[in-house]
C-alpha cells in the first residue's frame, strides 16, 4: 500500500517541481508542467513559457530595441506595459502562423535581478479564428490569447522580482 501511495505521488513531484536560477526559483503558472531539466520551460495544453537567463544588463534603449525587435516569422504587433504588484511589467506582443495556419502570439519581457537579465517568452496558440468572438464573450480568441500572455509573463515576472 506505502508503494502505491508513492507512485501516485511521484508525478505530482517531478512535475510541480520549481527550477533554481542564481537563487531565484522558477516555477510555471498553476497546472503548467516542467519540459526540461535542462532549461527553463513549462508547457499547458497550447500555452508555453520559456525564460532565459543572461549573464549581463541591459540599458533602457537596448531593452526597448530588442522587445521590439522581430525574428523570423514573428511579427511584432505592439507593446505594453502592464502594473503589477512588484511595479511596472513591459511586454512586447508578436503574431505568427504555424504550418497549419494556427495563429500564434508570442510575448517577451525583460526583468533584470542581482546581475542577470531574463528574458521571458510566453505563448498562446489561438484555438480558431483569433477575429471570432464568442457567444457571451467581450472578446475575440485573438484578444483572449494576448491576455493569456499578459497573464503568463506578469506571473513570471513576479517570480523573478520576489523569489
Amino acid at each position: 500500500m506505502k508503494k502505491l501511495i508513492l507512485l501516485l505521488f511521484i508525478p505530482f513531484i517531478a512535475l510541480s517541481q520549481p527550477q533554481i536560477h542564481n537563487d531565484i526559483e522558477l516555477n510555471g503558472p498553476k497546472g503548467f508542467i516542467k519540459i526540461s531539466d535542462t532549461d527553463f520551460t513549462w508547457e499547458k495544453g497550447s500555452e508555453s513559457v520559456t525564460v532565459k537567463p543572461m549573464k549581463f544588463i541591459f540599458s533602457k534603449e537596448e531593452k526597448e530595441t530588442l522587445l521590439k525587435q522581430e525574428a523570423r516569422g514573428l511579427t511584432f504587433l505592439f507593446s505594453q506595459t502592464v502594473d503589477y504588484d512588484s511595479g511596472p511589467i513591459k511586454v512586447a506582443v508578436f503574431k505568427t502562423t504555424t504550418i497549419d495556419n494556427k495563429t500564434v502570439f508570442v510575448g517577451k519581457c525583460l526583468e533584470d535581478r542581482e546581475g542577470y537579465t531574463y528574458l521571458i517568452m510566453p505563448s498562446s496558440t489561438c484555438v480558431g479564428d483569433e477575429t471570432y468572438t464568442p457567444t457571451g464573450s467581450d472578446r475575440t480568441l485573438g484578444q483572449a490569447s494576448i491576455t493569456q500572455l499578459f497573464y503568463i509573463t506578469g506571473y513570471m515576472a513576479e517570480r523573478i522580482r520576489t523569489y
